[in-house]
C-alpha cells in the first residue's frame, strides 16, 4: 500500500448563487499517498477560478500535541480554471497521519469541502502476563499498534522467551494507531513531525530494550529470528522488523 499510488476521484460540488454545499465526503489515503481529485460546479461553466486549500485537525491521528509546523498536505496545482465546470488537481498526503479538512473555493460561486483521513489500518498489541509495555509519552500515549503479522510476531516471540528464561521482556515503541510518522520530538533527539524513528510508520517494527533481556539477550535474538523477524541491533534495544 505504501509503495502504490492509488488514483481516487471525488466530485466536490459548488453551486451557484454563493451557496456552498458540504458533501461530507471522505477521502482515505496512506501517508505520502497521491490522490487525484476533481472539483466541479453544478453548472458547467468555463473559466471560473478555483483555489484549493488543505488544513489539519489539531491533535488528530493520535498526536496529543500540535503546532503550526504540522504538515497539512499539499495540492498540485493549487489553483486552476474550470473547463465545463470542473478542475482536476492532485492532493499529496503528508507523512504524518491525521484528519485533513480540504476545500475548493470557486471564485464568486462558493466553496466545496471534504475531509481526508491519512493513516493505515493497524491492530493494538494486547496485554499479556509474559511481557510489559513501555514507552508511552504524553504526546504519544498509544504506541503499541502494528500489522497483524507484527502483533502476532511480538506475542509469539515474547511468550517463548518468557517460557524459556522466566524473564519478562518489555516492548517499547511499535507504531501509532493510525501509523504514519512517529515523531519523537526534541527530548529524544528528534524534531516534531520529523525523523528519527522513521521505520515506525507502517506498523511493522517493535523495539525491545536490552535491559529487560539480560543476561539472555542472545537467546531472545535467536527466538526472534526463528519466528521470522529481522532485526537491527541499536545502542539500547533490538529494533525488530517484520515482513508486513
Amino acid at each position: 500500500m505504501k509503495n502504490t499510488v492509488v488514483m481516487k476521484y471525488l466530485l466536490l460540488l459548488a453551486v451557484v448563487l454563493l451557496v456552498p454545499q458540504d458533501l461530507n465526503a471522505q477521502i482515505h489515503a496512506a501517508p505520502g499517498q497521491t490522490i487525484n481529485l476533481w472539483a466541479c460546479m453544478s453548472e458547467p461553466l468555463n473559466g471560473v477560478w478555483v483555489f484549493f486549500q488543505s488544513q489539519v485537525a489539531a491533535y488528530s491521528g493520535y498526536h496529543y500535541h500540535h503546532n503550526s509546523q504540522r504538515p497539512k498536505g499539499s495540492f498540485y496545482p493549487e489553483e486552476g480554471q474550470t473547463i465545463w465546470g470542473c478542475v482536476p488537481t492532485t492532493w499529496i498526503a503528508p507523512l504524518v497521519s491525521g484528519a485533513h479538512p480540504i476545500m475548493a473555493v470557486f471564485a464568486h460561486y462558493g466553496a466545496a469541502y471534504a475531509t481526508a483521513y491519512v493513516g493505515v489500518g493497524l491492530f493494538e498489541l494486547p496485554s499479556a502476563n509474559y511481557f510489559n509495555k513501555e514507552g508511552g509519552t504524553p504526546e504519544h500515549p498509544h504506541n503499541h499498534w502494528g500489522t497483524w503479522n507484527a502483533v502476532g510476531g511480538v506475542l509469539a516471540i515474547t511468550e517463548e522467551f518468557n517460557r524459556v528464561t522466566g524473564i519478562t521482556p518489555h516492548v517499547n515503541d511499535m507504531s501509532l494507531p493510525w501509523g504514519g510518522r512517529f515523531d519523537l520530538g526534541p527530548a529524544y533527539g528528534g524534531v516534531w513531525w520529523g525523523p528519527p524513528h522513521h521505520e515506525h510508520m507502517w506498523g511493522t517494527n517493535a523495539d525491545i530494550p536490552y535491559s529487560k533481556l539480560d543476561p539472555y539477550r542472545d537467546t531472545f535474538l535467536q527466538i526472534a529470528i526463528d519466528y521470522g523477524a529481522d532485526y537491527l541491533a541499536e545502542s539500547t534495544h533490538y529494533h525488530l522488523r517484520f515482513a508486513n
